[in-house]
């Protein structure tokens, strides 16, 4: 985390854990506010690589699932790096910038995935580096972030992947039934940020965010070569492109969306007890008898017992029901509506 960052969420009460905000004094007030006025979040929980140079865009359209034609000053999208074999390896956030592209993934996943891409590059004209500590990562989310978000850009971004420039930084629509943004910029302009905002907005910690970001059917990607993008309904968030042509893994990928039907989609779940499970836990159906699926991503509810999560589940198996968390005895999970369907083809 940038020091002179750190520093100032200290001053604004930030309780910090290796790292991470926890909270800011008042984790249920934080809790209410996140489903009411709204929250400000600082995202340092969120890395950030840096592809630049002149063949920036042509090296990352062979090997990213999304279009970079589509990633404009403008516009941002999601899109996974995937292996040979189609499975996600990574899930970015792609940012156009004047000197190529940023890619926003896990942070604890950052030394891994640049590792690995750089044994791509070969002769491309083309450098990566991380530079988490260079710019600074906020969300921004409720019914009154929009006032804010319009005080500050001119515009409410009414689209997801709207993007705007704003105070040395991007502004970001995000994915959701709830308005969500991020700024992503220099430390100076996501000060100027909150300040502004935490006049409307309550500062909440890391917890919040990632609770929103998964009633938004967004997934985080920490346990890789697990899946093909459209179980975790990337065609649907619009972070998979079956018309650019090649990049890695997209034989198999097109060959499962052309002439294969897909058995697994990822859904929403939630649990009135239990604590949250890890990446990898297996979602058992009690009518099967069989393991129905994987949990991607959890966290806590903010004002109840037990969680929600993200879980790819065998499509048959979420529609029959009974599901619970680890074996047929364990919590049992329901199904929640995701803001967005997942039954819509896709072309």
């Amino acid at each position: 985390m940038n020091r002179s960052w750190k520093q100032f969420l200290s001053d604004f009460g930030a309780e910090f854990d290796k790292g991470v905000v926890k909270n800011f004094g008042d984790p249920l007030a934080e809790g209410r506010a996140s489903s009411s006025a709204g929250v400000i979040c600082d995202l340092s929980h969120r890395g950030l690589i840096a592809v630049e140079g002149e063949e920036a865009f042509t090296f990352l359209q062979g090997q990213l699932t999304c279009d970079l034609n589509e990633v404009t000053p403008t516009r941002s999208r999601l899109g996974a790096w995937c292996s040979p074999k189609g499975r996600v390896l990574a899930l970015f956030r792609v940012v156009h910038t004047e000197s190529g592209v940023l890619l926003q993934l896990p942070a604890s996943q950052i030394e891994s995935t640049l590792s690995r891409l750089r044994m791509y590059v070969l002769r491309a004209r083309v450098s990566l580096k991380e530079v988490s500590d260079e710019l600074v990562r906020v969300g921004l989310a409720g019914d009154s972030a929009e006032g804010v978000i319009e005080r500050l850009s001119g515009s409410a971004l009414g689209a997801p992947d709207e993007v705007a420039a704003v105070g040395g930084g991007h502004l970001i629509r995000l994915h959701g039934s709830v308005p969500r943004y991020q700024f992503i910029g220099d430390p100076n302009g996501a000060k100027n940020l909150w300040r502004a905002a935490v006049e409307t907005l309550t500062p909440a910690g890391q917890h919040i965010w990632s609770l929103l970001e998964i009633l938004s059917g967004v997934p985080e990607i920490t346990q890789s070569d697990e899946h093909l993008p459209q179980m975790i309904n990337l065609d649907i968030l619009k972070g998979l492109s079956f018309k650019k042509g090649c990049y890695v893994g997209q034989e198999i990928i097109a060959r499962t969306h052309y002439l294969g039907r897909l058995k697994r989609r990822m859904y929403l779940i939630a649990a009135g007890s239990g604590d949250c499970p890890l990446p990898g836990a297996s979602v058992v159906s009690a009518t099967a008898g069989s393991e129905a699926g994987q949990i991607v991503t959890s966290a806590r509810r903010s004002e109840a017992n037990g969680f929600v999560a993200l879980a790819v589940l065998r499509i048959d198996a979420a529609e029959a029901g009974a599901l619970h968390l680890g074996s047929a005895d364990g919590p049992r999970v329901e199904l929640l509506s995701l803001p967005y369907s997942i039954g819509d083809d896709i072309e």
